[in-house]
């Protein structure tokens, strides 16, 4: 791959979200395409802290466990590309003049962008879910952060989904719109990313159990 970046499609073409992210940093533009210097995302500490670090050319070559949060992709034009992840593995590696970049995750990477509104308006309801359980988190070994590395990223996708359904279903019959159901249909295709029909594994794992027993 020689783009800039790159978002692989799901295996379920009825599905929202993407299992892998690339990209390429350069030190020098190519001046052919979107090239970015700086890829920006949350890492993993050793203590199971998580902490945005920012990557250049030459990045160090490995492999990095990601967090949960915001991938951040900036041009030397300072022009952004944005995704969400729920946790996963970054491998590095370095080639004549970039830093290869691969991205991978079990649940979705949603690429938030203008042009896709769906994953947009997904990722505002994941990250208002997530900011309700930090906010209600009373622990501090671990903190919410380190409690959030332990998940497996599939794992919590589904529980938060499941949230967020349920949340939607508490809405009145006068709320529920077209907007309504044209956001049940998205949460329900991004459940394809994980679940080929679109619905909850019988035996899934709630945000009751994840976060509060």
């Amino acid at each position: 791959m020689e783009l800039g970046f790159l978002f692989h499609s799901p295996e379920n073409s009825q599905a929202i979200g993407h299992p892998q992210l690339d990209a390429n940093l350069y030190q020098i533009p190519t001046g052919e395409h979107f090239d970015p210097y700086q890829l920006s995302l949350p890492v993993e500490t050793e203590d199971d802290g998580v902490k945005n670090i920012s990557f250049y050319h030459p990045a160090d070559p490995g492999s990095y466990r990601i967090g949960v949060g915001r991938i951040i992709l900036t041009d030397h034009e300072e022009k952004e590309i944005e995704a969400f992840i729920f946790g996963g593995e970054l491998e590095i590696s370095i080639l004549p003049e970039r830093s290869f970049c691969q991205i991978r995750s079990s649940a979705p990477i949603f690429y938030i962008n203008r042009f896709a509104e769906d994953e947009l308006q997904l990722v505002n309801e994941y990250e208002g879910e997530l900011a309700r359980l930090r906010a209600a988190w009373k622990h501090t070994t671990p903190d919410f952060d380190q409690r959030l590395a332990q998940i497996d990223p599939k794992t919590l996708f589904i529980a938060l989904t499941a949230a967020i359904e349920e949340r939607q279903r508490m809405l009145p019959a006068i709320a529920r719109n077209e907007s309504y159901w044209e956001f049940r249909r998205s949460l329900h295709a991004a459940l394809r990313f994980v679940e080929p029909e679109g619905e909850f594994p019988p035996d899934f794992i709630t945000i009751k159990h994840l976060f509060y027993d």
